[in-house]
């Protein structure tokens, strides 16, 4: 069930079962993006038109990134055939931050169709072309600050990770192994001094906020850790902050 509580004179909804979820808030201190009713995209192409797309693709083919056409997904990244294809993307902007007295949440539901032969990022980082690295190696790439998650080619370990100016200063991995089913991801900033990791309704592990001290947006990236045609179907994603 939805419940509401006051933040920062803000109205946050919130999903009772998981109190750390926010759904929505209102005020005029809330920053926001939430594309319920589907991504901003073109009506010809299916381009998203709110995102910064970057796509990378070492061979023959095309990866591509679309308004889903799948009743339940918002969008639907489909990589081409070679090893490394695949895309960063984040919402255009840097409109969010882990300020002092400013709770911020971010989530997002996807699901990768292989969980070992790909490279998987997503949460919040700052403006970045390649938060994977793009075709020289399966590794993170953020160049600067940065809380997500990740899971690179090879293994089904997925870690939470904290950035700053592009060097890891915490990353937990989270018990439960990638498989190709839908996951649920999501980081909150309590405001205060601590960000907080949660995968599929569980809190995994918490960081000290105090390295990410950079503005961010909302971020993806996927990548092909072999050669054949890779996808992830993203169900939902949105960032909330009260400021």
């Amino acid at each position: 069930m939805i419940q509401t509580k006051s933040v920062n004179s803000a109205l946050v909804y919130y999903d009772d079962r998981y109190t750390n979820r926010w759904i929505d808030a209102l005020g005029e201190n809330v920053r926001k993006y939430i594309p319920n009713s589907g991504p901003a995209a073109d009506d010809t192409t299916l381009n998203l038109t709110e995102w910064t797309v970057t796509e990378t693709d070492v061979g023959a083919g095309d990866t591509s990134v679309a308004a889903s056409q799948t009743a339940g997904d918002l969008v639907l990244i489909t990589t081409a055939q070679n090893e490394y294809d695949g895309v960063s993307m984040q919402v255009n902007g840097e409109a969010f931050e882990l300020a002092a007295g400013r709770p911020c949440y971010f989530g997002i539901r996807c699901a990768a169709s292989d969980a070992t032969q790909s490279d998987l990022l997503v949460g919040l980082a700052e403006i970045d072309t390649t938060l994977t690295a793009a075709s020289a190696a399966h590794a993170i790439g953020v160049g600067g600050d940065g809380a997500f998650f990740s899971k690179l080619d090879a293994v089904t370990a997925i870690y939470a990770n904290v950035y700053n100016g592009g060097s890891s200063t915490a990353q937990v991995a989270v018990s439960t192994a990638l498989d190709t089913g839908y996951h649920t991801y999501e980081i909150y900033f309590d405001g205060v001094a601590t960000i907080y990791f949660y995968f599929d309704g569980v809190l995994v592990t918490s960081a000290a906020s105090a390295n990410v001290t950079a503005a961010f947006t909302p971020s993806v990236s996927f990548r092909a850790g072999a050669a054949a045609e890779k996808t992830l179907a993203i169900s939902w994603v949105r960032c909330i902050q009260v400021r």
